[in-house]
């Protein structure tokens, strides 16, 4: 790595650090999901990486949220969970570095609330353990849960994510049988099996599992990303509809900035990425939308 990178990671190593360090004296419960442990645990010397993601539950990123901006450590930059994916709220430190928190794994149905909400979060209890990050003991997820979500990472990229695939290819090789048969079993407590074998294949060619849901189906053959959120749209609960039919048609301010920094730094140029964003969704989504109904009949 030359000089650039190498300050670049000391700075995500030290967001890590103060960002679980701050958590943890104010109670709230994490674990580090990637990054740093991915970096550390399949490549010497580390990788470089570029966010920290943290895993929490549902319930406790409110608590979060609060922690860390009256720390000053991070604010979030999306105004709601699932803005910038379904499975995580991003935020950003005053120097741009992205913490994202994420409250399901990569793939996974979103988490809408009621009595499942932390389910993830509870299924994986038993799978942490304390990961040194520059000497420092942080909780992190132990090997088996470090599996699934390679797996699930690799899957949610497709065959266009070289990393995450490079990642995968390297905990198959590093992790043993035994450890790869407790991810199985930890898939299965949370009903994606075929998600984990899914995802294999994508290193180790062979033919897909059964039972794998549409919308799964749909990325792996290449699918636009619009196809893929239709498909997730029908198979939310109804009264989650509007909210997210909502946030499609118009996120957050934070959100907009993010996706589009360079184009919306004025009141004005902000209302111009919203009409961008309605012009496009207007060309893209009639063809889309006849496309996913033939898939849904197939």
């Amino acid at each position: 790595m030359d000089l650039t990178s190498v300050v670049q990671q000391m700075r995500l190593d030290e967001l890590a650090l103060e960002a679980s360090s701050c958590l943890q004296l104010a109670g709230v419960p994490h674990v580090l999901l990637k990054g740093p442990t991915t970096a550390r645990w399949l490549y010497s010397p580390p990788r470089p990486y570029v966010d920290v993601d943290l895993l929490l539950p549902l319930t406790a990123v409110p608590s979060a949220v609060h922690v860390l901006e009256a720390a000053g450590i991070a604010s979030a930059s999306a105004g709601r969970v699932g803005e910038t994916a379904s499975h995580s709220l991003l935020m950003h430190t005053p120097g741009g570095l992205e913490l994202d928190l994420h409250v399901t794994l990569p793939m996974l149905p979103p988490a809408y609330g009621g009595q499942d909400r932390d389910r993830v979060w509870l299924v994986l209890a038993d799978h942490h353990e304390p990961f040194l990050l520059e000497g420092r003991p942080v909780p992190a997820l132990d090997a088996p849960g470090r599996c699934l979500v390679l797996a699930l990472h690799a899957l949610g990229n497709g065959f266009r994510g070289a990393q995450s695939l490079e990642d995968l290819r390297r905990s198959r090789t590093l992790a043993d049988r035994d450890t790869w048969s407790a991810a199985e079993d930890l898939a299965a407590r949370l009903g994606v099996l075929p998600l984990l074998q899914a995802g294999i294949t994508l290193v180790e060619p062979g033919p897909l599992p059964a039972g794998l849901p549409p919308d799964v189906r749909m990325r792996l053959e290449g699918h636009g990303a619009y196809i893929f959120q239709l498909e997730r749209l029908a198979n939310a609960p109804r009264r989650e509809l509007p909210r997210l039919v909502l946030r499609e048609l118009c996120p957050s301010p934070g959100f907009m900035r993010h996706d589009d920094p360079a184009r919306t730094q004025t009141s004005t140029a902000l209302l111009l990425a919203y009409l961008r964003r309605w012009r496009t969704l207007s060309g893209e989504l009639p063809g889309a939308w006849r496309r996913w109904r033939q898939l849904r009949r197939l």
